[in-house]
């Protein structure tokens, strides 16, 4: 009995101990709050912004308006065309050629004066460079279409159908008017083109932006009016000259 009363305040002694020892595992344990941390919610990563896109490529838009050709006389074999061009697009373009339901070939001319003569003179051109954003208007006195070998005659009220042909752009296809030519004498624009007289094509034609305003020749009033005003499609052929009858010669 007396052992038991011994061991009692033992064993309180060391029930205390082990509390207060684990108060100060607990103690030691605790983060003070200045240094605390914080946990913070987790961020979504921005996507890298995608790459610029490419520029789209430059591109050629071709349109043509006021087509017209003048009426010819019956057996007539040559015609003109006179209309504008436009290029709408962001890259220049090249006028290759055309053809016609109304003829067997379509050539592109230019009226010009020889620098070296002064003379006003015909020449095929191929191509005719039109640049982005430009307009060719061709007419009389500067570019225009011949009609060659026509298959039939070219009467005013009727139309013809006419191809553009581009070397970058697609084929642009117009109805032509076919008009009354200027002037009381209707028979000017009827007669032979003479091709012989005509200059070798060449291989750079003028920007369609150039202005070309020379008097066209007598060779080819076949298509062209009798008035010069370039913006109605018409120009002024001076009539041939006459050749004077030669005086008698005397002979002793």
């Amino acid at each position: 009995m007396k052992r038991s009363l011994y061991l009692l305040p033992l064993m309180a002694a060391t029930a205390l101990s082990l509390s207060l020892a684990a108060c100060d595992d607990n103690k030691d344990n605790q983060v003070p709050a200045d240094q605390a941390t914080i946990e913070q919610p987790a961020t979504t990563e921005t996507p890298a912004p995608e790459a610029a896109t490419e520029a789209a490529p430059a591109q050629t838009m071709m349109a043509a308006s006021s087509a017209t050709a003048y009426a010819t006389a019956e057996g007539a074999t040559t015609g003109a065309v006179f209309l504008t061009i436009q290029n709408t697009g962001t890259a220049d373009a090249k006028l290759v050629g055309a053809s016609s339901d109304a003829s067997s070939s379509v050539e592109i001319h230019e009226t010009y004066t020889d620098p070296a003569t002064g003379t006003t003179e015909m020449r095929t051109v191929v191509p005719v460079d039109i640049a982005a954003g430009q307009t060719l208007e061709m007419r009389p006195d500067g570019y225009h279409l011949m009609l060659l070998g026509l298959n039939k005659t070219l009467v005013e009220g009727e139309t013809l159908s006419l191809t553009l042909r581009f070397q970058n752009a697609p084929d642009v296809v117009i109805p032509v008017t076919i008009t009354a030519p200027g002037g009381t004498d209707s028979s000017a624009a009827t007669t032979t083109h003479d091709h012989d007289a005509m200059t070798a094509p060449t291989t750079e034609a003028p920007a369609a932006t150039e202005e070309v305003t020379p008097t066209p020749s007598v060779d080819e009033t076949s298509a062209m009016p009798s008035s010069n005003d370039a913006t109605s499609g018409s120009v002024t052929a001076d009539a041939p000259a006459t050749d004077a009858p030669a005086a008698d010669e005397t002979v002793e």
